[in-house]
């Protein structure tokens, strides 16, 4: 009985880390997307990348970001889950958001027509997408559900002791 409470509250854990990772991954691509085509510099020119305009976050995805943080720590059922999911969470919405910022570039920008005829040139794109969203990982997302964290670790405790 002991061992399947425990795969129980393995799988249970997995799937609230797998919602956090969505999450994560879709707030990055909406920061990205939201940049390239409401932005008349990138819809015009159709740029991939600005050095002094990086993509950024609104406000509500701030707000939803930390609630899901919060919620996310009271959730999981230990310590161990806590970390390693954290860190693995962060590398895989950091991933993903880079695969789909590669494919815009590469395919919706049209992209391919001048950088497949260099070699390596995908190496270009890559490098595009993951300049782009480096900016919005660690200034935003990573300070925002470290902030989520701790306080989730807080209110966790506040509600346990309670």
């Amino acid at each position: 009985m002991k061992l399947l409470a425990s795969v129980k509250s393995q799988k249970r854990d997995l799937l609230i880390l797998s919602i956090w990772i969505a999450i994560m991954a879709l707030i990055m691509i909406k920061a990205h997307y939201i940049l390239h085509s409401t932005n008349p510099r990138f819809v015009h020119e159709r740029e991939a990348f600005i050095d002094y305009q990086p993509p950024s976050l609104e406000t509500a995805d701030v707000f939803i970001l930390a609630a899901v943080s919060i919620i996310v720590v009271i959730l999981l059922t230990d310590v161990k889950s806590l970390i390693f999911g954290y860190f693995a969470s962060i590398g895989i919405a950091f991933t993903v958001s880079i695969i789909y910022a590669t494919i815009y570039i590469w395919y919706i920008l049209d992209y391919q027509s001048t950088l497949s005829l260099i070699p390596f040139g995908w190496e270009a794109a890559l490098y595009m997408a993951f300049v782009s969203m480096i900016w919005v990982m660690f200034p935003y997302v990573l300070g925002i559900t470290v902030i989520g964290a701790v306080l989730g670790v807080f209110l966790r405790q506040w509600l346990v002791s309670s």
